[in-house]
């Protein structure tokens, strides 16, 4: 099982690879003579053509693969059929996500999962898990050849016309929860849980007052739904019916957050109420109480901010 491998020039002369899983494995300069079994060399070929090609356009384009990512959202084309998930479909438009492509369809939302992505000026690059390489451009395409499974889409921002009843209501708020999923997984990994914490709790605050109310928490979790609706390839009368559905689980999964975390019972979720359980977590030689002041007093100071008094930001941040 070669799962995820890199095998970056890997020489398989003559190698049999009857059986052998392939699933996410990197190629880059493998040599395949006399590998068996021939359909599984194709396979890879395509796979080494589409990585090399990827590879070639991003080094072209001055693209980033690790950068931030600003074309996260959807982006209109001319009408096309694609070749997807071993099906043909009919599409005129794609969601961009940060670990999925998203096309949406008259019967559903075909879902691709992305392997490798990059962005430029003028170009979104992604390499699906499919081995399909799409060329999201704006002016120009990165490479001006015909391969296969290379898909060069010009695409837009939609207009006006092209925003559909499905875009208002749900896939504005799967693009909207992706990005903060994405932006607080980065944060925990960069800043640690306090902050990614403290992020996400702003992102799910509309009202700004620094806290997370039982209202404002049962828009988070229908947007969820939502959003692990439509990445699992619902269609957006499954999306509706499923968060319609949630009119009474919601609310009780509400409550149920509320019972375990509004510790003082206002009806509210602060930073130090999240964290609450997660003292343990602090450096050595600070007790848990003294952690929990610390977080109950950083929500004092996210109030005070909150409260939009000029000037009193940059003078709490000192304070702080």
């Amino acid at each position: 099982n070669l799962d995820v491998a890199k095998l970056t020039g890997a020489n398989l002369t003559g190698a049999n690879l009857k059986g052998v899983s392939l699933e996410g494995v990197e190629l880059k300069g493998v040599n395949l003579t006399g590998v068996e079994p021939i359909g599984l060399v194709e396979k890879i070929l395509v796979d080494v053509a589409t990585q090399s090609m990827f590879q070639k356009s991003v080094d072209k384009t001055l693209s980033e693969e690790d950068g931030e990512r600003q074309y996260i959202g959807k982006w209109c084309h001319k009408p096309l059929r694609l070749q997807v998930n071993d099906k043909e479909i009919e599409t005129s438009s794609v969601l961009v996500l940060n670990q999925k492509l998203i096309f949406p369809t008259d019967e559903d939302y075909v879902v691709q999962s992305i392997s490798r992505y990059a962005e430029s000026k003028n170009n979104i690059l992604v390499v699906t898990e499919e081995r399909k390489f799409y060329d999201f451009y704006f002016d120009e395409p990165a490479n001006n050849q015909e391969v296969e499974g290379y898909y060069p889409i010009k695409i837009s921002i939609c207009s006006k016309s092209e925003i559909t009843p499905e875009y208002i209501f749900i896939e504005s708020d799967v693009i909207e929860l992706d990005r903060v999923i994405h932006k607080t997984g980065k944060k925990c990994e960069r800043d640690g849980l306090r902050d990614c914490a403290k992020y996400f709790l702003q992102t799910q605050d509309p009202s700004s007052n620094s806290k997370i109310s039982q209202a404002e928490l049962n828009r988070f979790f229908r947007h969820l739904t939502e959003w692990i609706s439509m990445t699992n390839g619902a269609s957006s009368e499954e999306i509706v019916g499923a968060s319609a559905g949630t009119g009474i689980l919601v609310p009780f999964l509400t409550k149920l957050t509320f019972l375990n975390y509004d510790y003082d019972d206002d009806n509210h979720l602060t930073l130090s109420e999240l964290l609450h359980d997660f003292a343990d977590l602090g450096p050595e030689g600070i007790t848990k109480d003294e952690i929990r002041d610390r977080l109950r007093i950083l929500d004092r100071f996210e109030e005070l901010k909150s409260l939009g008094v000029e000037n009193i930001g940059p003078l709490l941040n000192l304070l702080q």
